[in-house]
């Protein structure tokens, strides 16, 4: 039998790809809000099991392939739109916390590692039953025309490419969720499609060759009589789709922040009755959220103990619901930032006159508070994220005292901070980042499984050779025993320096901690003794405590891993003997 095509069959599969690609990225978006990031990778597992059991029923249920296949068509690609709807509908209101039996609040860890299995199983369960209505709405196609197999596997093709185009730009205009009901409304256009191509296939004066096409035996005769009433309700329920449900995504699908997320302190009334959300906005690679409460103030990575002076009132932006940075409360006078001398990354700036500075991802602000309040000559930074950017020149420029807009001698990009350095033609004398991550991702290993590449040694290379000749690196990381993180850009910075022709690195880095953080300070010179020493005079009365700087080596300090490092003749054996990998 030769089935006729038609446009409306590849119009049809083109919108069915299109959608499932747009609810791909759209879920991954949504699960590194609503549960870790890493979860966004059971979407690509999924979408091949869903895939798979359809392919799997269609070559059981032969009979899936005969009868009125453009009503069979029709009615799979609703089945994947209403099952996008429903089952979306569950998992957000699914209380999932992949964390929950590491939460100190957590008393019976084997009941909680139950409870987040038996959770997990179900969010495994809903996310594959559109993807297999999707694959039987494909699958069909492809194999009833198998010998329109090629035009019809470029429809698919062409759909799931702009599906992915699609929903990049529609995250800047929509809420994750919003996408995820443009997906269903995809879906629901395809099944529109068919039912279309169905009526007017019916309506051709010619039927014998539909009638043998679609081996209408056994057919209900009211739906054979009456083939507009299918054409009919699609259009409204994709009408309904766009009235209704797209406008109102946000508030029909509302997420389940996990408590193990700093972002669901907002949900938390009982505990947190005073904090409110005040802003969301989404973007293809996070959700931005800015939390406020009366009073909040205080909370800056590695604030000296020592100080006792006056601190800000803040808003905390959270992305992704979990890595936190703060808005700082500032009416533009030097005088409110003393502050910002007793943080760690303000150390560079005391020891460097008037430095032309980039900072690489300065969040909320903080990092550029620190070198203008030093007298920077210039301030550069490179936030990758538009939407905060966004909220600093517009929603909260009066808070923040026109940071990102009204500053001369600031000047804010959005950008990519090593593709940023890469294209720049300048020079810094200072160069900075710090804690571009969440603690709570950093504690856990959640971002394990993801590269930065602000952190390899052509990065290093790549900003040394946009240093000047006495220029510094200074990045400020987490620090835990024994040291891992700050080793670890020791140990890059150190290649790094090899590579570009410094024969005795040990002479180019001094490592500070301040309570959970540390921040390696890297020169492109060699310190000097007047260096070291003014550094010393400014950790000391902070309670700072120096890891490294070159004159350990010649104290004989044990104990000491930077020390220990440096001497090592062999690195290897210094990898391979050390407790962490």
């Amino acid at each position: 039998m030769t089935l006729r095509r038609s446009p409306g069959l590849f119009a049809g599969v083109f919108l069915t790809s299109l959608s499932v690609l747009v609810m791909e990225v759209a879920l991954t978006r949504v699960f590194s809000v609503s549960l870790w990031y890493q979860f966004g990778f059971m979407i690509i597992s999924t979408a091949l099991l869903g895939f798979g059991a359809s392919g799997a029923w269609l070559a059981v249920r032969r009979d899936a392939l005969t009868g009125d296949l453009y009503g069979k068509l029709a009615r799979n690609a609703f089945l994947f739109s209403i099952s996008i709807l429903l089952t979306f509908a569950v998992m957000v209101r699914l209380p999932l916390d992949p964390l929950k039996p590491l939460l100190p609040e957590t008393t019976n860890t084997t009941a909680a590692t139950v409870e987040m299995v038996f959770l997990l199983l179900v969010y495994y369960t809903l996310i594959v039953i559109p993807f297999l209505f999707a694959g039987l709405t494909i699958g069909t196609a492809l194999s009833a025309w198998a010998r329109e197999i090629g035009t019809l596997y470029f429809a698919d093709l062409v759909g799931a490419g702009l599906g992915c185009l699609v929903a990049v730009a529609a995250m800047y205009m929509l809420p994750g969720q919003g996408v995820v009901v443009l997906a269903s409304v995809g879906a629901a256009l395809a099944a529109l499609t068919f039912s279309l191509q169905r009526l007017a296939r019916r309506q051709e004066a010619a039927g014998r060759e539909y009638r043998a096409e679609s081996n209408v035996q056994g057919e209900d005769p009211v739906a054979a009589s009456r083939p507009w009433r299918l054409a009919v309700a699609m259009g409204l329920y994709t009408v309904a789709l766009l009235v209704v449900a797209l406008p109102l995504a946000d508030r029909l699908y509302d997420l389940y922040i996990p408590a193990s997320k700093p972002l669901h302190m907002a949900q938390d009334k009982a505990v947190f009755p005073d904090l409110t959300l005040e802003y969301t906005g989404w973007t293809p690679f996070s959700r931005i959220d800015v939390m406020s409460q009366p009073g909040m103030k205080g909370q800056a990575w590695g604030l000296s103990g020592a100080y006792n002076g006056p601190l800000p009132e803040q808003k905390f932006i959270t992305i992704d619901a979990a890595a936190m940075t703060a808005i700082n409360a500032w009416n533009g006078s030097r005088d409110e930032l003393a502050w910002v001398n007793a943080l760690p990354s303000s150390l560079v700036y005391q020891i460097k006159d008037k430095p032309n500075v980039l900072i690489i991802g300065p969040g909320g602000g903080v990092d550029v508070l620190a070198p203008w309040y030093n007298g920077a000559a210039r301030v550069t930074a490179a936030e990758i994220n538009p939407r905060i950017v966004e909220i600093m020149r517009n929603q909260y420029r009066a808070y923040s005292g026109g940071l990102y807009s009204d500053l001369p001698n600031v000047d804010v990009h959005v950008a990519e901070g090593r593709n940023f350095v890469s294209r720049s033609k300048d020079l810094y004398d200072v160069i900075q980042f710090s804690q571009v991550d969440t603690w709570a991702a950093a504690s856990a290993g959640a971002y394990s499984l993801t590269e930065n590449y602000l952190y390899t040694k052509d990065a290093f290379i790549d900003y040394l050779n946009h240093l000047s000749p006495n220029g510094m690196l200074a990045i400020g990381r987490w620090y835990f025993e024994p040291p891992g993180q700050a080793l670890r850009l020791v140990i890059i910075g150190a290649a790094a320096l090899q590579e570009i022709g410094v024969t005795d690195p040990s002479q180019h880095f001094v490592v500070v901690r301040a309570g959970d953080t540390a921040t390696m300070i890297m020169k492109k010179s060699p310190f000097t003794a007047d260096e070291i020493a003014a550094l010393r005079a400014i950790t000391d009365p902070l309670y700072f405590t120096m890891l490294y700087a070159p004159d350990m080596l010649a104290s004989g300090e044990t104990n000491n891993p930077f020390v220990d490092f440096f001497e090592a003749v062999d690195k290897k054996a210094f990898y391979a003997g050390y407790p962490l990998d």
